[in-house]
């Protein structure tokens, strides 16, 4: 399962099949293996399944994948990359440029986890919000 991309999710989409297409990019990409029914209720479920079809239009984007280097070091907060253990080896590879690009944002490895993120937080803010 975790060889599947997110390009394999791209046909059950177009095939107007958004489940299946959900669960490969939830359990593929996104969080792992048994997410779908793991992390994920009835209600989520059927929001994320509802909605599918608008993410169809993010695979034939140019821009989508762009990072502005330049916005986010002129960013003025203080920023973290974080990045599962787990995740995929794009994910690996994009978080070492961005560590290269902001060599003062915080660098966080997140056991279990595949997703990889930048973020922020507020001035004086010293947890996650609630």
């Amino acid at each position: 399962m975790r060889t599947r991309s997110r390009r394999e999710s791209r046909q059950p989409l177009k095939d107007n099949q958004a489940e299946a297409a959900a669960v490969i990019f939830f359990e593929s990409v996104a969080f792992g293996r048994g997410s779908w029914t793991d992390i994920f209720d009835a209600t989520d479920r059927a929001m994320i399944t509802a909605t599918a079809h608008t993410r169809l239009d993010r695979f034939y984007d140019p821009e989508r994948p762009a990072i502005n280097p330049a916005g986010l070091k002129a960013f003025p907060r203080p920023l973290t990359i974080s990045v599962g253990d787990d995740t995929l080896p794009t994910y690996r590879e994009v978080c070492k440029i961005l560590r290269t690009i902001l060599p003062d944002a915080d660098k966080l490895l997140l056991t279990g986890q595949v997703m990889a993120l930048i973020t922020w937080l507020s001035p004086g803010q010293q947890q996650w919000p609630e």
